[in-house]
């Protein structure tokens, strides 16, 4: 399996953008650039929220920030107030995790490289 993007969209009651996911099946949570985080709030299309996140080989967590958008729209489907962390130094504008999939009603066609 190759690497799987899609374009999202990501919705507020009186604007929207769209931005390139990477789709990772491997990731629990859902992440958003810092870089596209701060367009967001100049744009004013989100709610922010602090979370706690577990750190990777550890029973520690790090507080770190997160959004809350009204939606997110992938394909067909539209999920209603998704968490976004907050990541630095990630390649994409925003990495969508295993559970949001889930939760769309979406899947990967292995042989295609893309999502159904």
């Amino acid at each position: 399996m190759g690497i799987i993007t899609e374009i999202i969209e990501i919705v507020r009651t009186n604007a929207s953008k769209k931005v390139e996911a990477l789709i990772d099946t491997g990731a629990e949570g859902n992440y958003i650039s810092e870089r596209s985080s701060k367009e967001f709030e100049r744009i004013g299309i989100s709610g922010l929220r602090e979370t706690y996140v577990s750190v990777a080989g550890s029973r520690e967590k790090e507080l770190k920030f997160a959004f809350i958008f009204k939606e997110v729209k992938m394909l067909n489907a539209m999920l209603s107030e998704p968490e976004f962390i907050i990541l630095d130094g990630i390649d994409y504008d925003a990495i969508i995790g295993v559970e949001v999939l889930q939760i769309m009603g979406l899947s990967i066609d292995m042989r295609a490289d893309r999502l159904k």
